[in-house]
């Protein structure tokens, strides 16, 4: 996939890279409908749900880093963006905010 490199070019990448996670099952870890679990009665099945939530979740972080330059990474970090996040949807969330002001000339 081509990477995000510039602020104009969001609309499209916004389009692929949401395939993308859809294609692998990680959209869930954007949209927020996947929440982290919670231990119950089973703990084995509590262990293996949460490594299974920690891998898919990094697996979703992993494929958005990947799929951003560094310039962007700049502009994030010029409002406030942690680079030390490691949520996928609020890296998302960020680039819709900045990057949708940015695309309208609203910033």
């Amino acid at each position: 996939m081509k990477p995000l490199q510039e602020e104009t070019d969001f609309a499209n990448w916004e389009k692929r890279i949401c395939g993308q996670l859809e294609a692998f099952d990680l959209w869930k870890y954007i949209d927020g409908t996947k929440i982290t679990p919670t231990p119950g009665e089973d703990q084995g099945d509590f262990a293996k749900a949460f490594r299974t939530y920690k891998i898919e979740k990094s697996q979703a972080m992993h494929l958005l880093e990947n799929a951003i330059v560094e310039d962007v990474f700049s502009t994030l970090r010029n409002h406030s963006y942690n680079l030390k996040n490691r949520n996928p949807k609020v890296l998302i969330d960020y680039l819709i905010k900045i990057l949708t002001k940015t695309t309208t000339c609203s910033i």
